[in-house]
């Protein structure tokens, strides 16, 4: 298999977008555990937003653990579509409530 090389500005564009996405997914475990231990019945419902926040910051940090080039440019595909699938669920979670 070839190694490819890739131009630093791309290279920081997909490492800021997996940093946005292991911040997001940060943010979504600190929420998770305030809704699970502070909320009242129903507030839940977020849940599985968060948890696709949190996977996709989990996926974040295989762009960097990542040991080619070719990997690495899968984890930030996978990074980038569960924080955006935890963005979709939660509007569809609070537009069928609403």
């Amino acid at each position: 298999m070839a190694t490819a090389e890739e131009r630093d500005d791309i290279r920081r564009i997909r490492r800021r977008a997996a940093d946005l996405s292991i911040g997001v997914g940060i943010i979504a475990i600190l929420l998770s555990v305030g809704t699970i231990a502070f909320s009242p019945a129903g507030a839940d419902l977020a849940l599985p937003s968060f948890a696709l926040w949190a996977l996709g910051g989990v996926a974040g940090v295989g762009v960097y653990a990542a040991s080619d080039l070719t990997l690495s440019r899968w984890f930030t595909l996978w990074s980038a579509t569960l924080t955006g699938a935890g963005i979709i669920a939660l509007i569809v979670i609070y537009k069928v409530l609403n």
